[in-house]
């Protein structure tokens, strides 16, 4: 019997991390690596069947990845480069504003934090580590812990990243994005104590107190804290009068006011 199919093959520039599929909608096991799609017989590749191109963030059980061709990768990894050593170079200055080709502005450790993942995926590892060396040399240790974390996060590693975003916390000044950052790693981690604790920390010093609450719904949840969750349903429904109409979150609500005995606001009420 003659086994016949079409499957990618490769493994140039390998890395292997956990990252969330969009698909499975969960965080899983993934691959990044340069390839080809071929025929195989036997799993043998003989016919090529389109360019090499790198396969970005491969899930280990649905197999949905993103694809850039290999023509495409040296702009790609180059613009990554460019957009790094930027927001390095903007807070080796004392910047802590970045502006963006759309004249918006962002916060320039966070810019770089967020281009963690990415670069990991297209085998930037090198570059990621002189990064974080010459925000050593100028004691620039939030951002420094902040990027190990996400590092080690990617690498699976989520007792590891914790204590990196718990150092982060620790060092000037108190970032509400580096409390929501170490809750996240607490929820991954099942640790409901420590996201409850980070979310609260990052309520006094926040703009957004609305995203923390819609977190910390599914922490009360967890804790059978029914005053602090209606209490936390009725902070969403003060900025999203909708939500009060949709049964997905009133009747958690009445449920909780049910529980602590409080008389729930009725949904028309919030406006």
């Amino acid at each position: 019997m003659i086994v016949f199919g079409r499957n990618m093959y490769g493994g140039k520039g390998y890395v292997k991390g956990i990252t969330y599929c969009p698909k499975c909608c969960k965080y899983r096991k993934s691959a990044s690596y340069l390839g080809r799609m071929y025929y195989h017989v036997f799993l043998i590749p003989l016919i090529p069947d389109g360019p090499r191109v790198r396969i970005i963030k491969e899930c280990s059980r649905c197999g949905n990845s993103q694809h850039i061709t290999e023509d495409n990768l040296p702009a790609a990894v180059a613009s990554l480069s460019k957009q790094a050593q930027y927001a390095l170079a903007e807070l080796l200055d004392g910047h802590q504003r970045l502006k963006l080709d759309d004249d918006d502005e962002v916060s320039s450790a966070f810019y770089l934090v967020n281009l963690v993942e990415k670069m990991l995926t297209f085998d930037m590892g090198k570059e990621l580590a002189e990064i974080s060396a010459k925000l050593r040399e100028r004691g620039l240790k939030q951002l420094q812990n902040l990027i190990e974390g996400r590092i080690l996060e990617f690498k699976g590693n989520l007792k590891g990243a914790r204590a990196a975003y718990q150092a982060a916390s620790d060092y000037p000044p108190r970032e509400a994005k580096v409390y929501m950052i170490l809750a996240g790693i607490c929820m991954r981690m099942k640790d409901i104590t420590g996201a409850k604790d980070a979310y609260q920390k990052a309520l006094p010093i926040t703009t957004d107190r609305y995203s923390i609450f819609l977190q910390l719904l599914e922490v009360y949840s967890k804790t059978k804290e029914w005053l602090l969750l209606a209490e936390a349903y009725e902070e969403c429904f003060k900025v999203r009068p909708d939500l009060a109409r949709e049964n997905l979150y009133y009747k958690p609500y009445a449920k909780a006011c049910k529980h602590c005995a409080k008389q729930p606001i009725g949904a028309l009420d919030f406006k």
